[in-house]
């Protein structure tokens, strides 16, 4: 039994690297350092030079710290997206139902940035894309390492069992992860 989105006569060619994404990322770095280093000593200097020179540079690290603290919030907040969407397509899988309705079914009980994510998914498998494939099209904020191995399980016809391995991994680092709880554990 082969399913519609993973036939690869219905399937759209794969996109074709884009000229422009060294540029994008290249833009993206040079905002990382300008807003990691630049908004720091910004405020420091300013406040150096209206206040105190060592409320500058306490302000100037607090700000840093902020902008850290901040940044890695947004992103775990991404990768808690990515695996909840992640499971609607592992139950998806699992039950045998068609994917782009039930998660589309799925998308009505869930926040409005995973019923978005849903919604780019179930449109892409629509389309006739891989699983692996809708996902990195609907950028689902997954590492590479993650996507590479739906794609190869996918390939290799165990895409059920190999959704369930990757969530019981991504979840026991997410447990790993030092800047997850207390710095110091009993």
């Amino acid at each position: 039994m082969t399913f519609e989105y993973a036939d690869r006569q219905h399937a759209p060619p794969p996109p074709k690297p884009d000229d422009s994404d060294w540029l994008v990322s290249a833009a993206h770095f040079v905002w990382q350092v300008v807003v990691g280093i630049g908004v720091p000593v910004g405020v420091g200097v300013a406040v150096g030079l209206s206040i105190s020179v060592i409320l500058g540079f306490l302000f100037g690290l607090l700000t840093a710290v902020l902008l850290f603290t901040t940044a890695r919030a947004a992103q775990l907040a991404r990768r808690r997206r990515a695996l909840i969407v992640l499971s609607h397509v592992d139950t998806a899988v699992r039950m045998n139902l068609p994917l782009p309705s039930t998660l589309r079914r799925f998308r009505d009980a869930e926040p409005r940035k995973v019923a978005r994510l849903l919604d780019r998914v179930a449109k892409n498998l629509e389309s006739g894309a891989w699983v692996s494939d809708s996902m990195r099209q609907a950028r689902v904020d997954l590492p590479a390492r993650v996507l590479d191995r739906l794609s190869a399980a996918e390939h290799a016809g165990r895409l059920s069992a190999n959704i369930g391995e990757v969530l019981s991994d991504e979840r026991g680092r997410r447990a790993r992860d030092p800047g997850r709880g207390p710095f110091l554990r009993v």
